[in-house]
């Protein structure tokens, strides 16, 4: 190797290195129902974190879906985030959804992890990894069709198995988490 090549190699190495060690984002807060404190990812278990609205229809849409996966998969941790949004607004919630729920008056938590739609779910390693980020299947409105794939069963599915992840990313369709 020649000494340009060296230091795009070393570059690319520091790149890489910088992206394994970068900061989890993570969300902490008072759950809407319980009014207990929440975090999320939650350090030792597979983690959902799912961005949610409750003016968004397409986020509505998947609230029957999301609660099943809850059920289906007791040993994850989920969590909903309602960005933008008063308590009072994601209180919509409180009867909806079997798992805690924080909202945020700002977009702190939408913008450390980097979600712009709702619903938006990310999956965490038991270590703390990002394993996927997407939607919750391919459909904006979360009808059953012969063509849906659902996305975050797949993965969790997976992890639940113990083999390589079907999807790590897809598009999450629906509404802008900023209006």
């Amino acid at each position: 190797m020649d000494g340009q090549a060296n230091v795009k190699a070393l570059f690319c190495l520091a790149l890489w290195t910088l992206n394994a060690f970068a900061s989890i984002p993570s969300v902490s807060g008072v759950d809407i129902t319980s009014k207990k404190a929440v975090a999320g990812p939650v350090p030792g278990k597979t983690s959902v974190v799912v961005f949610l609205s409750p003016s968004c229809p397409c986020s509505r849409g998947h609230e029957a879906a999301i609660q099943q996966l809850s059920r289906e998969f007791p040993e994850v941790a989920f969590l909903g985030v309602a960005s933008g949004l008063s308590a009072e607004s994601a209180a919509y919630f409180q009867e909806r959804l079997p798992f805690p729920v924080v909202s945020e008056s700002g977009y702190a938590w939408a913008d450390g992890f980097g979600a712009l739609n709702t619903p938006h779910a990310f999956v965490f390693s038991a270590d703390g990894r990002q394993l996927y980020q997407g939607g919750v299947d391919n459909r904006r409105d979360g009808a059953e069709s012969p063509d849906r794939v659902f996305y975050l069963q797949q993965v969790l599915q997976d992890i639940q198995a113990k083999r390589p992840l079907r999807v790590s990313q897809t598009r999450a369709l629906g509404c802008a988490i900023r209006h």
